[in-house]
């Protein structure tokens, strides 16, 4: 979770007269405190974790999915300017223009994948070298295993080992669904985690398939 997303969610608890502490953009023991208080109040699991229910309730207006193909362009564009483990424009752009925050991204090195305060999911692609070869070009695990778009419930997993011929009849590029497998597994099982909105674009655009709410595929 980026600085400013913290600071986002530590103002508003602020406003509605919970105390998360200092506004420091740190999730601290206060702040974990107040978001539990809030979640009580709500009649939400009191956990601590800002997810999409929680941040429905918190932010409000801020939970309404615009499904413009415009407002997408524009959070696509920004996708590719945000960075994990930093705060860039791309935040304050967010902030400003849309009202949103980044409330959690994807902990892989080579992977880029951003949850907004609205239950929205920004997968950019290929947002750098790094990210290219691993999976656009497949040179890093060029001799893994061939995988298959097929649900396993056990295993949390939507490919399988096997033939490259997916579920539907087709082929697919086995670096796109390695990306796709690692943010399918990051976002979990529960229905709470998912996202209500997929924007992507390349490899961002392979991962949206495997999803079920509204996809937004840019990459045409």
């Amino acid at each position: 979770m980026s600085k400013t997303s913290w600071r986002s969610i530590q103002r508003q608890l602020k406003n509605l007269r919970y105390e998360p502490g200092p506004i420091d953009g740190v999730q601290g023991a206060k702040t974990v405190t107040a978001v539990k208080a809030f979640q009580s109040v709500k009649g939400l699991v009191a956990d601590g974790i800002v997810g999409p229910k929680t941040r429905d309730a918190l932010f409000g207006a801020a939970g309404v999915i615009d499904h413009s193909v415009m407002t997408c362009a524009r959070l696509a564009e920004i996708a590719y300017t945000l960075r994990p483990r930093q705060t860039t424009p791309g935040d304050w752009k967010l902030e400003k223009e849309h009202k949103l925050t980044v409330v959690k991204s994807c902990p892989h090195a080579n992977v880029e994948a951003y949850m907004l305060s609205n239950g929205c999911l920004l997968i950019p692609g290929s947002n750098s070298f790094a990210d290219y070869v691993w999976f656009n070009l497949r040179v890093k695990n060029a001799g893994s295993k061939k995988l298959s778009l097929s649900y396993m419930h056990a295993k949390n997993d939507v490919f399988s080992a096997g033939s490259k011929q997916g579920a539907s009849r087709t082929f697919w590029h086995q670096g796109f669904l390695a990306h796709a497998n690692i943010i399918y597994k990051w976002i979990g099982n529960d229905p709470a985690n998912w996202p209500r909105l997929i924007i992507g674009h390349s490899l961002g655009a392979a991962s949206a398939q495997t999803r079920q709410p509204v996809a937004v595929d840019l990459s045409r």
